[in-house]
Formats: C-alpha cells, sequence, structure tokens
C-alpha cells in the first residue's frame, strides 16, 4: 500500500510541484548562487553538488537522480545533510536527518568545536 507522499509524487507532474524540489533547489543556490546568503558557508567554500545531481538533459534529470539516490524521506521536516561537512552534496556523503541535528551540526561547524 502507498503512503499519502507516494500518491502526491505520483501525480507530480512538474518536477518544481515535487514535495524536496526546494530543497534540492536551497542546495544548489547555497553552492552556486553568491547572492545566497549561506553561500559563503558553501559555495564560497567550495562546496560542489556532484555532477549526477547537476544533470540538465533532459531537464529536471538531475533532480530525479537526487531523489533516486537520496530517496523520499519518511518525515517531510527532515532536512538534507553531508556527513563530511568539507565533503560535496553527493549520495554518499548525504544523510536527511531533523532540524534540531542539523543546526546542533551548524553550531559545531560554524563556531570551530
Amino acid at each position: 500500500m502507498r503512503t499519502p507522499l507516494e500518491k502526491h509524487i505520483q501525480k507530480t507532474r512538474y518536477v518544481r510541484d515535487h514535495p524536496l524540489y526546494a530543497r534540492y533547489q536551497s542546495m544548489r543556490q547555497r553552492c552556486y548562487d553568491s547572492k545566497s546568503g549561506d553561500y559563503k558557508w558553501y559555495g564560497g567554500l567550495g562546496t560542489k553538488v556532484c555532477d549526477r545531481w547537476k544533470q540538465s538533459s533532459p531537464p529536471g534529470q538531475g533532480f530525479w537522480n537526487f531523489v533516486e539516490d537520496m530517496g523520499i524521506p519518511n518525515d517531510l521536516k527532515l532536512t538534507l545533510d553531508r556527513t563530511n561537512t568539507h565533503g560535496d552534496y553527493e549520495p554518499d556523503n548525504c544523510r536527511w536527518i531533523t532540524n534540531t541535528e542539523n543546526q546542533r551540526n551548524k553550531k559545531k561547524y560554524h563556531d570551530g568545536t
């Protein structure tokens, strides 16, 4: 039996309507948009998104690769995290975690502790 989230995703006509698309776009902006508020902590330090997740042909393919590699979290409140904060966004270095865990990681990283 499919979950309500799986049913919604099956009905998703456009990539931008997918429940994970905003997170995918945020990841890309942090790495490549120098006007993004978080750019200095990501792209400004050399963090990149793997080629598979940036693939642009056919349109939306990078996003679908991201979903395939990361899976859909059981709870849409989970956030994307890099296990090695000095590594890039790629399947072997990313996971879904709670916002509380993410804030704890940010504090450690930004404080240098």
